[in-house]
């Protein structure tokens, strides 16, 4: 299953390993536009540049937590957008996902 290729994405991990994992994750669905962040701050600097449409934020990172770093992005409002193609790819996801392991912890998108 292969997604829009020009999705650009943002991985938000301390952890350089799972950085790696979720980018491992990723690749087989055509996502490899793909930004990592070490830190909050860092990965906000990056989304107020990139302006990334898909965003993975870990919540225990240094400097910014993932959900001070999620506050912040949804404060800038750059731009108005559209949910439907995100949703679209994370139901794509999941069903792959859940057909593999049905088991698996599905994604979901956070409201607004």
């Amino acid at each position: 299953m292969s997604l829009p290729q020009d999705i650009k994405v943002l991985l938000a991990d301390d952890i350089a390993a799972m950085r790696g994992i979720l980018k491992k994750t990723l690749r087989p669905y055509g996502l490899t536009n793909i930004d990592e962040a070490s830190n909050g701050e860092d990965a906000l600097d990056k989304y107020k540049l990139y302006d990334h449409e898909l965003v993975m934020l870990d919540i225990n990172m240094p400097i910014k937590n993932g959900i001070e770093v999620l506050r912040a992005i949804k404060a800038l409002k750059k731009k108005p957008y559209s949910t439907a193609k995100i949703d679209g790819i994370i139901q794509k996801f999941n069903q792959h996902r859940l057909e593999r392991d049905p088991d698996a912890i599905p994604l979901r998108a956070i409201p607004d």
